[in-house]
C-alpha cells in the first residue's frame, strides 16, 4: 500500500538518493521487488529493475530548458518523460494526439499537457507539483477500493494527462501497468475513456476486473450496467480535465445515480446559474459544464457551458479544422459541421469547395497535423 510506513519510508529514502521525481516511486519498489512487472504492452514487459536501468541510459542531462517528447510509442513516451523529469527538467508531451502543427514551451518545472482549445490552436496544461496540487490525486487512491500492487490496464494513450497519471498511481502502489491494444485477461482495474471500454467489451480484450474506472467523457448507463454485467467490476467515474486535474470521483452508488460523485480533497465547486465553477490548486474558477449540486453534495452535469465538441474523450475544435482545410491550395471556402455520433458521441464533417482534392490524401494530413481526433467523419470535396 501506498500508506504503509515502510512504503514510505522507502519513498522518502529514493527520494533523498534519486530526487523528487517518479524516478522515486520505480526506485522504491526495485529495492524490494526487482522482478516485478512495471509495465507489460504488445512488444513484451520491463520489471521495475528494468525500468531503473533503462532510465539511467537514456542520460538526459540536467539543465534549465524544456524537453519535448514527440515519442508515438506509449512505453518511449512515459520513459522519456519520466527520465527528463529526473533531470530536473520541464517537460511537453507532445504525442500523436496533438498532430504535428501542436507546439508549445513549457513555462514551469514538471510535465506540460496539450489541451485542445475551444478557439484556436491547442492551449498548454502544466501538470503543478507540491503537496496542494497532490490532494486530489491522493484522494482518488484513498476513495478508490484498496488496492496492494494491482494490475492496471488501459487502451488510453500516456500522452493524455489522465493516462500518464493512471501510470504513476499504479507505480506509486507498486503495481503492474498495462498498455492494452489487445486481450489482457483478469485484471484488477480496467480504466479509459467509455468508448475505448465499450471497444474493450466488444472485443473480448478483458476477461474481468474488480474495478473500472472510467474518464474524459459521458459515461452512458447502459454501458456502465454492461461493464457490471460483463466483468462483474464495480463502475467509477472520474470527472476532471486537463485544465483541473480531477475534480470528482464518482462510487458505483453515485453512478447509478446518474451523478458524477462529490468533489475531491482540494477541490472546490460552486454553482452558479447552472454552471459548475471549479477551483482546484491547478486552475481557479475553471468553467466548462453545466450542472448542479444535489442534496449530498454530488455534481450532476447537465451539458456543456461552452462551445467544446468532446468526440470519444477528445476535446475538438471544428474551427480550427475549417481554417486548416481554407488554406489548402485552390480552396475557395470551407464548412465543417458536428454530427451526432453513435460510438464517439460526436464526429466533425467537413465540405471543401475547390481545390482538385483527394479525400483520402486530406484526411490523412489532418491526422498527421491536427491528430486523428479532427479527422471527419466525411469529407466532400465540391467544384466551384
Amino acid at each position: 500500500m501506498l500508506g504503509s510506513p515502510s512504503r514510505a519510508l522507502r519513498i522518502t529514502a529514493a527520494v533523498r538518493r534519486v530526487g523528487p521525481s517518479p524516478l522515486a516511486l520505480l526506485a522504491a519498489t526495485a529495492e524490494t521487488h526487482p522482478r516485478r512487472v512495471a509495465w507489460r504492452d504488445a512488444a513484451g514487459q520491463l520489471t521495475y529493475a528494468e525500468v531503473v536501468r533503462d532510465l539511467r541510459r537514456r542520460e538526459i542531462p540536467p539543465g534549465r530548458g524544456p524537453v519535448t517528447v514527440r515519442a508515438a510509442d506509449p512505453r518511449d513516451l512515459v520513459l522519456d518523460v519520466v527520465a527528463a523529469l529526473a533531470a530536473g527538467r520541464a517537460v511537453a508531451v507532445l504525442g500523436a494526439r496533438g498532430g504535428r502543427l501542436a507546439a508549445v514551451t513549457p513555462v514551469r518545472p514538471g510535465v506540460t499537457f496539450l489541451t485542445s482549445g475551444t478557439t484556436g490552436a491547442p492551449r498548454a496544461h502544466s501538470l503543478r507539483s507540491g503537496p496542494a496540487a497532490l490532494r486530489p490525486y491522493l484522494g482518488m487512491i484513498g476513495r478508490l477500493p484498496r488496492l496492494v500492487a494491482p494490475t492496471v490496464a488501459s487502451p488510453s494513450q500516456p500522452d493524455h494527462g489522465h493516462a500518464f497519471l493512471l501510470v504513476l498511481l499504479t507505480w506509486a502502489l507498486s503495481g503492474t501497468y498495462v498498455q492494452a491494444t489487445g486481450p489482457v485477461g483478469r485484471v484488477d482495474v480496467l480504466s479509459g475513456v467509455p468508448v475505448q471500454l465499450r471497444d474493450a467489451l466488444d472485443a473480448g480484450w478483458c476477461d474481468g476486473a474488480q474495478v473500472v474506472v472510467s474518464g474524459s467523457d459521458v459515461l452512458d448507463p447502459a454501458l456502465a450496467r454492461r461493464l457490471r454485467h460483463d466483468l462483474g467490476a464495480a463502475v467509477w467515474d472520474a470527472y476532471g480535465a486537463t485544465e483541473t486535474g480531477p475534480v470528482s470521483l464518482a462510487t458505483p452508488v453515485d453512478v447509478a445515480a446518474g451523478t458524477v460523485g462529490r468533489p475531491l480533497p482540494g477541490v472546490t465547486v460552486r454553482e452558479r446559474d447552472g454552471v459548475l465553477q471549479v477551483t482546484t490548486a491547478a486552475m481557479r474558477q475553471f468553467l466548462g459544464d453545466r450542472g448542479r449540486i444535489d442534496d449530498a453534495g454530488r455534481l450532476v452535469l447537465t451539458g456543456r457551458a461552452d462551445e467544446r465538441v468532446v468526440s470519444g474523450g477528445e476535446v475538438v475544435n471544428p474551427e480550427r479544422l475549417r481554417e486548416w482545410l481554407e488554406r489548402l491550395p485552390g480552396v475557395r471556402s470551407a464548412r465543417v459541421a458536428v454530427v451526432p455520433d453513435d460510438r464517439f458521441g460526436h464526429r466533425l464533417t467537413a465540405t471543401v469547395v475547390g481545390g482538385s482534392l483527394d479525400p483520402a490524401a486530406v484526411r490523412a494530413r489532418i491526422r498527421e497535423d491536427l491528430g486523428p481526433a479532427h479527422v471527419p467523419v466525411a469529407l466532400v470535396v465540391e467544384d466551384c
